[in-house]
C-alpha cells in the first residue's frame, strides 16, 4: 500500500500531543494507549494506519466491527469495541474484541458473560460510567456502581479491567475536564474497595476534542478518531 503521507503527519501528532499530555501531567506516555476510533474510514486506511505502527482500533457499531475484522483478519489487531452493545449482538460480538468499552448495565454483561462461558472464554470489561448525567447516555450512574460492581464480580467469563466515560457534549474542555476529575476521584474512592479480582486501573476517557484534559486526570485509553483522518 502507497504510504498516505497526511495519515502519518496526523499519526504523529497525536502522539505528540499525547506525549507532551503526559509530560505536563507528570505521567509517563507509555502508560496511555491511543484507540484509533475507525468508523469513519473504510478497511484500507486502518491497514494504513497499523503499518504506521497502531495496533489499537475502536468501534461503536458492532456490524462495522464484525466485517472490518473480518477484512483485516491477516492482521494482529487489537479491537475495541466502544459503543453500545445490544444483548442480541453479545454472542457475535464476543469473538472479534480485545476490550469492551461499554459495559453499562448489570443485564448486558449477565448476557456477555453467559456468551463467554458457552465458548470457554474470557473478555475483558470496562465499566462505563454516565458522569455527566446526560439522559440520552448509556452506563452506570456513580451511585450505581459500587453495586453493580460487586454484581458482576462473580461472573467468571468477564474481566472488569477499569471504568470508560464520556465527557458532556456541552460546555467544552472545562467542562470535560470537570467531567474527568468526577471520574478520576470516583476511581480513586473505589479502587481499594472493590472485590480483589476486579481491577479499576484502566480509565478510558477522552476524545478526539478533549484527550488532553482526559490524559490530566488519569486516562490510560484515549479514544481518537476525526483527527487521525483530517485529509485523507
Amino acid at each position: 500500500m502507497t504510504l498516505n503521507p497526511q495519515l502519518k503527519k496526523n499519526y504523529q501528532q497525536v502522539l505528540d500531543r499525547i506525549e507532551k499530555a503526559a509530560l505536563a501531567a507528570d505521567r509517563d506516555a507509555d502508560e496511555i494507549q491511543l484507540v484509533a476510533v475507525t468508523k469513519y474510514v473504510d478497511a484500507e486506511i486502518v491497514r494504513a494506519l497499523y503499518e504506521l505502527g497502531c495496533r489499537h482500533f475502536g468501534e461503536s457499531r458492532p456490524q462495522v466491527l464484525w466485517q472490518k475484522s473480518q477484512e483485516l483478519s491477516d492482521l494482529p489487531i487489537h479491537w475495541h469495541m466502544i459503543g453500545h452493545l445490544q444483548t442480541n449482538k453479545a454472542r457475535r460480538t464476543l469473538p472479534h474484541i480485545h476490550l469492551l468499552h461499554s459495559g453499562d448495565s448489570v443485564k448486558m454483561l449477565e448476557v456477555l458473560n453467559e456468551e463467554a462461558r458457552r465458548v470457554d472464554a474470557t473478555v475483558d470489561v470496562l465499566c462505563e460510567v454516565n458522569i455527566s448525567g446526560d439522559p440520552a447516555k448509556h452506563g452506570f450512574s456513580p451511585d450505581e456502581l459500587s453495586q453493580a460492581l460487586q454484581e458482576v464480580s462473580s461472573f467468571e467469563g468477564i474481566r472488569i479491567k477499569g471504568l470508560m466515560a464520556m465527557a458532556s457534549r456541552m460546555g467544552g474542555a472545562d467542562k470535560a475536564a470537570g467531567d474527568f476529575e468526577k471520574m478520576f476521584r470516583l476511581r480513586e474512592q473505589f479502587k481499594d474497595s472493590v472485590p480483589s479480582h476486579v481491577s479499576l486501573r484502566e480509565l478510558s476517557m477522552g476524545m478526539s476534542g478533549d484527550f488532553e484534559q482526559a490524559i490530566a486526570w488519569g486516562a490510560t485509553l484515549v479514544r481518537v478518531g476525526s483527527i487521525l483522518f483530517e485529509g485523507i
